[in-house]
C-alpha cells in the first residue's frame, strides 16, 4: 500500500536544498564588524547635528532608587 500524500523523496531533498541554499544566502560574508567606541559614535552623532542617544544605565538607576523606596514605604498610622 503506497501513502500517496507523501511527496517523493526526490522533491524533499529538493525542498530542503532550496532552504539550506536561502539560509545560507543571508549569512554574512568574512568576519563581523569590530564594536565601535563611545566616542566615535559621539563624534559621528555630533557631525550629523544629532542628539546624544540615551544612556540607558541613568533610567536604570532611577528604577533601582524607587524600587527601594517602595521596599521600605508603609501605610502610617492607620486608624487614627
Amino acid at each position: 500500500m503506497r501513502n500517496d500524500s507523501m511527496p517523493p523523496a526526490d522533491e524533499i531533498v529538493a525542498a530542503l536544498a532550496a532552504v539550506r541554499a536561502y539560509i545560507e544566502a543571508g549569512r554574512p560574508v568574512g568576519a563581523p564588524a569590530p564594536p565601535r567606541r563611545p566616542w566615535r559614535v559621539a563624534a559621528a552623532l555630533e557631525a550629523q547635528g544629532l542628539p546624544p542617544t540615551r544612556n540607558g544605565a541613568h533610567h536604570a538607576w532611577g528604577a533601582v532608587e524607587r524600587s527601594k523606596r517602595a521596599i521600605h514605604w508603609s501605610y502610617g498610622i492607620t486608624g487614627i
